[in-house]
């Protein structure tokens, strides 16, 4: 990737005083500057950019640096370590079960091969590029030479491949044969022909799974594949004289990166770039969902040619945390002549201790799902808001740059779903001011949550920040200390440890603020042995831009289902009341509050309000706190019965504003599902008490936070989210 800016990426979310961060950084610039800052104001206004503003925080880490460019390169594979011996071998056999997803890709992918990577020789079984099945292999002269059937391949079927390859007569059988035939079937074909040149294998090298040999960039730190393959690759096989030399069971260990070699020669391969592990392979019969219960029908691997799941750039930059840093959100600032990176992380208070009664817990998985979010996941802005896209040039560097690797609303060029993530890579929309194109160039996710801050530092309040990662590798132990919990805009990806930390937190007396909307929807997982990747299953309902292949919805880090928490009975309403009604764009609506607002035990929550008011008629995101993504109450999902409705924006939506997909189950002529013909198309504004004193809050809104700085910080929002504040967390603000 040759580029004129510079990017980059941390190592982590979360650090606390005395650690270390580590940094790397990209660019073509002969020098460039870097410093540690603390974000204190942000969040993008249409048209505005003066509300940005950061402290330099003054470490050894500032200073000037020479410039390096690193390489991305995407692929997902698997390989081995050197010493595979194929070299004296009579005849080779390669063989596997495949499902290509992209047969016909105008290049060769590689399926099975053995190279040496230094001097470049090989051999492989592969499609060509329009999509047959071939034996390549690389002679002493470095001269490329293959043998073929005729026809090639269809999509999104199982075949069985293999190539046998007498190396003294120079003879090679090639078999190309479905799963399931037809009478007529021109992709079943099996040839024996006679090769043009010497098969003269190098004594040893490497194997690999999914292309067509390993290459290694500059720095020699991580091998990429060369002739990627896209699809599923089920029971791959090298024999050398009819003993094996590999016989991989992909089955085995779908949590991990290590793909077994049941053979006695033990040629365990390495996954690269991820690959989708936990799919259904050859022989899956339908019996079965839970890879768990079946694990023979779950042995194939889903390689991308476009996976990039951990850029393994080098960490050249670090810094120590000093020892009196505040907690809060901070950036490494990254400063070139030809462009400018802020990129987050937080700093948590010294581990046991707190420095606030308050704590945002920052969404960090729901980050990560949205990183490098771009315009190819096939949504129509112009039908969703009305409006055309409002786009920044890191979007259109995104589109232009696939090898970043996508969000998790993108898809593979196979049309497969993106369902492993990581964050070491660079992320350009995960920046304080990013714009995000659905939004009329308000926020979205981190810069949307830069509201939150910005209200919080003006306000003068006291708080921690914390992390979705920290507090699912911590549990209830890290929220305990907290009179009140705040949370983002959008916490919608959660893990288990997570949900069950917060409910044993608000089970115990613990105060918590829903600022946001659409929160608790997505089952999360993260990986166990490295906690920067994440994965996600999107099942087969919910609001979303793609869907998972039939018996694949089970989580491979963990065997847990995927899908929407609702169907794995954690509702958000259970956990704050509201959940997931509506999403849309345009302009957004203003609350009305209802007769229970009146009640004694809300007067607290509108002091300095005219009961006259309409809440949230404002903002810097279309124009209203209520609007995006929307959620409301609902007493059979677990709303609890007392819970007061305060206000709600109800008829107030247009068309617009649909109905959460996964709460319908049939559709009407007669009877429309947008904001100006359905009820339930709204945001409420609830509160209730807990159990040991503890108190809940929820606006059920994404733009909510947005409301908070209009007309200089001085309105109902901003008013309301004060008096519930002060009231749940005491006195917060400094020197109190």
């Amino acid at each position: 990737m040759k580029v004129g800016r510079i990017l980059g990426y941390v190592d982590k979310w979360s650090v606390r005083p005395g650690d270390t961060l580590r940094v790397a950084a990209s660019t073509e610039a002969p020098r460039f500057e870097a410093e540690l800052v603390r974000l204190r104001r942000g969040g993008p206004r249409p048209g505005r950019r003066d509300v940005f503003s950061f402290d330099v925080v003054d470490t050894p880490l500032s200073g000037s640096y020479d410039g390096k460019l690193h390489e991305l390169h995407p692929g997902s594979f698997a390989v081995t370590e050197e010493g595979a011996h194929l070299g004296e071998s009579g005849t080779v056999s390669l063989s596997a079960w495949i499902y290509p997803t992209l047969p016909q890709r105008g290049r060769p992918q590689g399926i099975v091969s053995y190279r040496d990577p230094e001097a470049g020789r090989g051999i492989g079984l592969y499609l060509t590029a329009d999509g047959a099945l071939a034996v390549r292999f690389t002679d002493a002269a470095g001269d490329e030479h293959q043998a073929r059937v005729t026809a090639p391949c269809d999509a999104m079927r199982w075949y069985r491949v293999a190539a046998t390859v007498d190396l003294g007569a120079g003879s090679v059988a090639l078999e190309q044969m479905p799963l399931r035939r037809w009478g007529i079937d021109p992709s079943a074909e099996s040839t024996t022909t006679t090769l043009d040149a010497a098969v003269d294998l190098p004594p040893a090298g490497r194997l690999c799974i999914g292309a067509g040999a390993a290459g290694f960039d500059p720095e020699g730190t991580r091998p990429f594949a060369i002739d990627g393959f896209n699809g599923k690759i089920d029971g791959p096989a090298v024999l050398a004289d009819g003993v094996p030399v590999a016989e991989w069971d992909l089955s085995v260990g779908p949590e991990t990166k290590v793909v077994t070699d049941s053979s006695p020669r033990g040629n365990h391969a390495a996954l690269v770039n991820g690959g989708t592990r936990a799919v259904t392979g050859h022989d899956w019969d339908g019996t079965e969902l839970d890879f768990r219960r079946a694990p023979a029908q779950y042995g194939a691997i889903h390689f991308h040619d476009d996976d990039l799941l951990e850029a393994d750039w080098p960490l050249d930059l670090s810094v120590e945390i000093p020892a009196d840093l505040t907690s809060s959100p901070y950036a490494i600032h990254l400063t070139c002549e030809d462009g400018e990176e802020f990129i987050p992380f937080f700093v948590l208070p010294p581990k046991g201790k707190t420095t606030a009664k308050a704590a945002f817990l920052a969404p960090t998985m729901t980050y990560m799902a949205y990183s490098n979010f771009s315009g190819g996941a096939g949504l129509d802005t112009e039908t969703l808001t009305g409006a055309p896209a409002v786009r920044e040039p890191a979007d259109y560097y995104i589109d232009e740059h696939p090898e970043l690797g996508h969000s998790m609303y993108n898809t593979h060029a196979d049309g497969s779903g993106i369902g492993l993530v990581s964050m070491q890579r660079p992320m350009l929309n995960i920046r304080p001011q990013h714009a995000f194109w659905l939004s009329e160039g308000g926020g979205w996710g981190f810069s949307s949550d830069m509201f939150l801050i910005d209200w919080l530092e003006h306000s003068g309040y006291e708080y921690d920040v914390i992390t979705d990662h920290d507090v699912h590798r911590e549990g209830v132990d890290l929220l305990a200390g907290y009179e009140v919990v705040i949370s983002g805009t959008h916490p919608e990806y959660n893990s288990e440890a997570e949900i069950l930390a917060l409910e044993e937190y608000l089970e115990g007396g613990g105060n918590f603020m829903y600022l946001g909307g659409n929160g608790w929807y997505w089952v999360t997982t993260v990986d166990p042995e490295r906690p920067d990747v994440m994965e996600l299953r999107r099942g087969i309902a919910g609001l979303r831009t793609w869907g998972g292949y039939p018996g694949e919805g089970h989580h491979s880090m963990t065997g847990e289902p995927g899908g929407l928490w609702k169907f794995r009975g954690r509702p958000p309403q259970r956990l704050v009341g509201i959940g997931f009604s509506s999403q849309g764009g345009g302009a957004s609506s203003s609350y009305v509050r209802t007769e229970a607002s009146d009640d004694d035990r809300a007067a607290f929550i509108f002091a300095g309000v005219n009961r006259s008011e309409e809440i949230g008629a404002f903002g810097d995101k279309w124009g209203g706190a209520a609007g995006e993504e929307l959620d409301r109450l609902d007493f059979e999902l677990g709303t609890p019965r007392h819970a007061l409705l305060l206000a709600s924006s109800s008829g107030r939506h247009s068309n617009l504003y649909q109905r959460a997909i996964e709460e319908l189950l049939q559709l009407h002529v007669s009877k429309g599902h947008g904001g100006e013909d359905d009820p339930d198309v709204r945001a409420d504004l609830v509160y209730y008490e807990n159990p040991n004193d503890g108190e809940v809050f929820s606006v059920g809104s994404i733009n909510w936070t947005s409301s908070l700085s209009y007309n200089d910080y001085d309105n109902n929002v901003a008013q309301i989210t004060h008096n519930v504040l002060r009231r749940f967390g005491g006195e917060l603000e400094r020197g109190a």
